[in-house]
């Protein structure tokens, strides 16, 4: 069963659907990745690096602002979704707003609903009651991304199937925007930005999930080495999506600003961490 993320399961983390711009790394390609960075005389500022242990969800681009609002709803889009993706995204405020666990069944019977459920009750705290959603992207027979302007601010949310066929939704990524994601969130990114400054192996250890450090470990002293060679120093900005369990944070670096995910585990630790190109700026108008 895959599990909601939210920031970032978006949410998913990050994740999230949708797309950034900017070429992607994997963990095989670090090392040289490290090596290649630190040889060139400029940096790369479009380039986008990530390391997971599970799925994080690609990132959408900036979407234009309804002068109404403080952080709007985009302009409604033409939709290329499936029914099953329409009707789950038609859904999903009343969701939010009161669970419903015979409803959650029927439209999320691939997603493990217990994280599902905290992740909507967290939500629902941060923004109140949400109006209907409107489309992001024109997404695609499988998937689609809508915002929901809310009292109090507003959801971003991806809805995915495993196969346009499918009865169900098979993975959710969503997120609050411009609000702080739980301390211990927060507390991780300031721990990933430690890292990228001065590698420390046995703050690594204690830090990520036993899955990451598994399959990815070999390759983040040359991961963050590479970030560090790009990026010079970091800190932790403004958070542009949060969830329960994590965030899409912007990176204030030496060479302008990115934006980095990241993902925690029941028992708060890093299960997932991405850093790519700027998605969205919480300080300027969308």
């Amino acid at each position: 069963m895959a599990t909601a993320l939210g920031v970032l399961g978006l949410c998913g983390l990050a994740y999230f659907v949708g797309h950034m711009h900017g070429s992607s790394h994997s963990a095989a390609a670090l090392p040289q990745q490290a090596r290649s960075t630190a040889a060139r005389p400029t940096p790369q500022p479009r380039r986008s690096t990530s390391l997971h242990s599970s799925e994080t969800e690609p990132q959408s681009p900036p979407v234009k602002a309804t002068p109404s609002f403080p952080t709007p709803a985009p302009p409604a889009q033409p939709l290329h979704t499936s029914e099953t993706i329409r009707a789950t995204a038609d859904a999903f405020p009343d969701l939010l707003a009161a669970w419903d666990a015979g409803v959650a069944e029927d439209l999320f019977g691939d997603i493990d609903l217990a994280p599902l459920e905290k992740k909507l009750a967290w939500m629902h705290a941060q923004v109140g009651r949400c109006e209907a959603g409107r489309p992001m992207t024109s997404g695609n027979a499988s998937q689609g991304r809508f915002s929901y302007v809310c009292e109090r601010g507003v959801v971003e949310a991806g809805f995915a199937m495993s196969d346009p066929d499918a009865n169900n939704i098979a993975n959710m990524r969503a997120g609050v925007r411009d609000v702080d994601p739980p301390p211990e969130v927060s507390a991780a990114a300031k721990d990933v930005v430690d890292l990228i400054e001065a590698w420390d192996d046995d703050a690594f250890e204690e830090r990520f999930t036993d899955s990451f450090r598994d399959k990815l470990g070999a390759n983040m002293p040359d991961f963050t080495q590479g970030l560090r060679d790009e990026l010079g120093s970091c800190s932790v900005g403004p958070v542009d999506l949060a969830s329960h369990s994590g965030a899409l944070f912007v990176l204030d670096c030496d060479t302008g600003r990115r934006t980095m995910v990241v993902a925690l585990d029941e028992q708060h630790r890093i299960r997932a961490l991405r850093v790519v190109p700027l998605r969205r700026d919480p300080g300027q108008a969308d």
